[in-house]
């Protein structure tokens, strides 16, 4: 069910941002109002030219309701600056965290322009996500009078290189620019119980210049999970929950034995894992491909492709429960550029994309 799903950081503090994410969660409680203007608050006119925020590392929030309890991972959608800026007759947007986008589990970011509970009908939203290998960027409205918020889709690219979420939006495909309030946020969970999220509100921004990690073509973040078993493809790895995990081969490219067999998008290839997770001691929960990644060559980490058919058959499961002594198998598929080759396979033994992560080498 789609549901707003407010951002709670201090019980005296009122948050403004809302993230639109399917959840089955309720919503934070707030008081206060509006956020007070601090004193060289942007005008009006300065508003409608946009704004930008810093944002402090390690303050991400486990979920709607740990009033300050952070976390530093996945530290992909650790917000570490943000920004909204009219160019002509484009929004461009710009997102920056502190470690890979694309190594954190469904990421998702938002950008809002207004307030949604002091008007709700000119509150809007841009919400970038991505769906297996593919971003999308949609409008999100609440118009006056109806109770269910209407989505659009914007048909324009959206960039993600290492640290870095770009997208341009005209103009013309966005309602009016109405308040000075701007809002940014991301989060990240392969289910509603893992889902975490971050925020940075310019009137509220915690971080600074200083905090923000280098751009593109600087020096390279480090990489979020870092493994804590390691071992090689064809090995049997014992994992710290207790289960065993396998990845028995890797197919480049992969060979299809499904009738009906998708094509990945020019320039890319599928890559395909054969492997097994298996239970010990206790009952594995959500055990799917979603928490299997794949690290390729040029420092880039792939997630498991979601998209409906499978070049590959059997598929890996999309979210199982597995009993003590029992085992679940099956093919994993990776989308990856042509000129890329796997350096690893890994899998999230929690499943929220903070490990521990056990890494089988190609």
């Amino acid at each position: 069910m789609i549901v707003r799903f407010l951002q709670c950081r201090q019980r005296a503090v009122a948050v403004v941002l809302t993230v639109i994410m399917v959840s089955s969660a309720g919503s934070c409680s707030r008081g206060g109002g509006e956020p007070a203007l601090p004193t060289g608050a942007p005008t009006t006119a300065q508003a409608v030219r946009g704004d930008e925020c810093f944002d402090a590392k390690g303050d991400i929030l486990t979920n709607a309701s740990d009033e300050g309890s952070t976390i530093s991972e996945p530290a992909g959608v650790d917000i570490s600056w943000a920004a909204a800026t009219v160019d002509g007759d484009l929004l461009r947007v710009s997102f920056r965290t502190v470690g890979y986008i694309d190594a954190a589990p469904n990421p998702e970011f938002v950008v809002a322009n207004g307030s949604l509970e002091s008007a709700s009908d000119q509150y809007w939203e841009l919400r970038s996500e991505r769906a297996g290998s593919r971003w999308s960027l949609k409008l999100v409205m609440f118009p006056k009078g109806q109770s269910r918020q209407q989505e659009k889709t914007i048909n324009v690219p959206v960039s993600v290189e290492g640290n870095e979420l770009r997208y341009s939006v005209p103009l013309g495909q966005l309602p009016p620019i109405s308040t000075v309030l701007w809002q940014f946020g991301a989060g990240a969970g392969v289910s509603d119980e893992s889902r975490v999220v971050d925020d940075c509100q310019p009137f509220q921004q915690t971080g600074s210049p200083g905090d923000t990690v280098p751009p593109i073509g600087g020096s390279t973040p480090t990489l979020p999970s870092v493994p804590t078993v390691t071992g090689s493809v064809g090995q049997t790895l014992n994992a710290p929950d207790g289960s065993k995990v396998t990845v028995k081969l890797i197919e480049v490219p992969a060979v299809p034995n499904n009738e009906q067999t998708p094509e990945p998008i020019p320039g890319a290839r599928f890559a395909a894992a054969e492997v097994e997770v298996c239970a010990g001691n206790f009952q594995l929960d959500n055990i799917g491909e979603r928490r299997w990644s794949m690290e390729v060559t040029g420092d880039r980490r792939v997630s498991a492709w979601d998209a409906p058919r499978s070049p590959k058959s059997p598929r890996f499961s999309a979210g199982a429960t597995v009993r003590p002594g029992e085992c679940i198998g099956g093919w994993v598929v990776f989308q990856i550029a042509d000129n890329a080759d796997p350096v690893s396979v890994d899998y999230d033994t929690s499943g929220t994309g903070v490990g521990p992560v056990v890494t089988f080498r190609a």
